[in-house]
């Protein structure tokens, strides 16, 4: 359901454009867990956390299963500091997609906040399986 033009934004990391695009498309689709997960890529982008936190929240409720929702979730909790919330988006992630490198790159992060050098040195072989780069550039493949 995304639109081209979205992807474009995305793509360019046009976060401005994009957060305007997904706010129109939620007009006519206020349903749509894809515009919400793209409307918290846009306010991340811009470090909006509030925002990306309840859009990314808004499409985890309107798709449980939505592994990328729950990743980016994980990413706006890491944003306010919020490492409990970090930890139970990369966990629920990690249901839902076993192996995806970003739910262990913040799993990691979770772990070095916590002082547990073990557990996060074993989460961090993940981190260089992507870019840490494009989980600033959502729209990169790594969420797809």
């Amino acid at each position: 359901m995304v639109t081209e033009e979205l992807n474009t934004l995305r793509l360019a990391k046009d976060w401005a454009g994009a957060e305007k695009h997904c706010l129109a498309q939620l007009v006519s689709y206020p349903e749509s867990p894809e515009f919400w997960f793209c409307l918290s890529e846009a306010y991340g982008g811009q470090s909006k956390w509030t925002e990306a936190l309840y859009s990314a929240n808004r499409a985890v409720a309107l798709d449980p299963l939505k592994y990328q929702a729950w990743a980016f979730l994980g990413n706006g909790y890491a944003g306010n500091g919020n490492w409990a919330g970090v930890e139970s988006s990369a966990r629920r992630t990690l249901d839902l997609a076993p192996g995806l490198p970003q739910a262990h790159w913040l799993l990691s992060h979770c772990a070095m906040a916590a002082n547990e050098w073990g557990q996060a040195w074993s989460h961090m072989e993940y981190g260089v399986l992507f870019d840490r780069r494009k989980l600033r550039g959502i729209g990169s493949k790594a969420w797809e």
